[in-house]
């Protein structure tokens, strides 16, 4: 992936690989009449695509091709999807992760064309996030993102390359929590642990620990930079395996 590709630019490379895809046919026939209203299919045909509110593709994104049209309808909106995951703290990226339509979809079996456009995005969207990320949750969620459809050396090569105080803060709030907010299986956990453990990696938190004069914050970059070098993170829930 292109790290020097903006998400701007990502966005409008989703949209051109997905650009062949429309509502064709009956999409009230291919839904289930029990699981999705009327009202819910009329409000997606009736709504220009770059027009359809998160609101709108929240209720669209929990029923999709499971209950609510087909894979091609999946994809006629998902560029509209991603964008509005830009959006920061934007509930949709909660339901993109907890019902994976992605991997419901076998995505990584589309065109290619199309599967290196949301890797692209997701590539783009972590490292905006490195820089713009307005809290702890924000973090936390976009990086379970990338980790889940990104291949864990891209996400860390571009982090390295990128090393922002605010991320740097995040990541050890991250380590004393013990990697509460996402599932880490033992290959993704030991190479983020690595990772950590390089010199410039622990360069970079020795500087956060240092601009800070927060006692608090102190003590958790202490704590945090003592397990990144004793090698463990605390597990303080059954994610971490």
């Amino acid at each position: 992936m292109n790290d020097q590709i903006s998400l701007k630019e990502s966005i409008e490379g989703v949209y051109n690989a997905f650009q062949q895809y429309s509502i064709r046919g009956n999409l009230r026939g291919r839904s289930c009449p029990c699981c999705v209203s009327d009202d819910e299919v009329q409000q997606l045909l009736q709504t220009p695509l770059n027009m359809l509110s998160a609101e709108q593709l929240e209720e669209y994104l929990r029923k999709a091709v499971s209950t609510f049209g087909d894979v091609d309808d999946f994809k006629y909106f998902l560029p509209r999807i991603l964008e509005l995951m830009t959006v920061p703290n934007a509930s949709l990226i909660d339901d993109f992760l907890t019902f994976e339509k992605l991997n419901y979809t076998e995505w990584e079996m589309w065109n290619a064309n199309e599967s290196m456009a949301i890797e692209q995005y997701i590539t783009s969207l972590f490292k905006s996030t490195l820089f713009t990320a307005t809290g702890q949750f924000e973090f936390e969620t976009v990086l379970c993102l990338a980790l889940k459809y990104v291949p864990t050396d891209t996400i860390l090569r571009i982090w390295k390359n990128h090393l922002t105080e605010t991320s740097l803060r995040y990541i050890t709030i991250f380590v004393w929590n013990g990697c509460s907010a996402m599932e880490l299986n033992n290959a993704v956990r030991n190479k983020m642990l690595m990772w950590l453990r390089q010199a410039e990696v622990r360069e970079a938190i020795t500087k956060v620990y240092f601009s800070t004069t927060h006692p608090v914050e102190q003590d958790i970059i202490s704590m945090a930079y003592t397990m990144i070098e004793n090698g463990v993170f605390i597990e303080t829930n059954n994610y971490a395996k």
